[in-house]
């Protein structure tokens, strides 16, 4: 039984968000080789660990708990938000009490534009994505 890349990533993101590791279960076939269905996902994770992988290395859990569909992750004043579960209307909304100095999403680089009101933050979710689950940075000032 093989998971989606997707499957996986979001693993990873789940994983950074309660400061843990993953361990892919991946070994050679007996003649050394590797199953063709185990490195297409480890280059799928590739890919998206390209885009996303400096919010992952050397964070630990986020501030953002119990919004469905959303891991955070932190490395000092920067706050890294996987979304594992789009919403249906495309829109994320969770709670944040800080100013925020920038925002971006990683696999493009390209600003977000988000409302903050009343102590939370929206802002709709870009059509696509490489790989999910996107990844985006807020910096607190």
């Amino acid at each position: 039984d093989w998971k989606s890349p997707e499957k996986l990533t979001g693993m990873f993101a789940r994983a950074a968000s309660r400061g843990g590791n993953v361990l892919l279960n991946i070994g050679p076939k007996p003649d050394g080789t590797f199953p063709d269905e185990a490195n297409s996902r480890l280059e799928k994770i590739g890919e998206w660990m390209k885009h996303n992988g400096e919010a992952i290395r050397g964070s630990t859990y986020g501030t953002i708990r119990g919004v469905s569909g959303v891991e955070s992750f932190r490395q000092g004043a920067k706050t890294y938000i996987a979304i594992t579960q789009p919403p249906d209307d495309g829109n994320v909304t969770f709670p944040w009490d800080e100013d925020i100095e920038s925002r971006l999403d990683l696999e493009t680089g390209n600003i977000i534009e988000i409302e903050a009101v009343d102590g939370k933050v929206s802002f709709a979710l870009p059509k696509k994505t490489v790989i999910a689950p996107p990844v985006f940075e807020l910096v607190s000032s």
